[in-house]
């Protein structure tokens, strides 16, 4: 089946997922400061560890991210939270023992401290808002 947009309502230029829209509904009404329910995977938060350290997780995650967070490549639990987070984490400043930024990877991860990847988890939850998610009900 070919998905298409009534030209009415293609805009003129490209959307940013983050630029807000204006558009008529089919009532005529004009909604003001649409955003795109698209994830922009360049839309990084910081997050602080302490001591000029950081990690730049997504601010919203997709459902796409979701699939591949589920097949992951371990199946014990420590490897599940390591495999999320080399997918969560974009980047950061963390430095190797000879002072080097070190690689974002599974062993890496391995090797934090609990207290920082704690702070990182619970970063990533609460950007990916899981107790907010719609209780829903499919027909048997």
């Amino acid at each position: 089946m070919e998905e298409h947009t009534p030209e009415s309502q293609v805009p003129e230029t490209p959307v940013k997922a983050t630029q807000e829209v204006t558009e008529p509904t089919h009532t005529g009404e004009v909604i003001e400061k649409r955003k795109s329910r698209f994830v922009d995977e360049n839309d990084l938060l910081i997050v602080e560890l302490g001591e000029g350290d950081w990690v730049k997780i997504p601010r919203r995650f997709s459902y796409g991210f979701s699939e591949k967070f589920q097949q992951g490549t371990t199946t014990d639990d420590t490897g599940k939270i390591a495999d999320m987070l080399v997918q969560v984490i974009r980047e950061w400043n963390i430095v190797d023992f000879n002072g080097s930024i070190a690689i974002v990877n599974i062993e890496n991860i391995k090797r934090l401290e609990i207290k920082d990847l704690m702070v990182i988890v619970e970063a990533a939850t609460k950007q990916m808002k899981l107790d907010e998610l719609p209780k829903v009900e499919l027909p048997a």
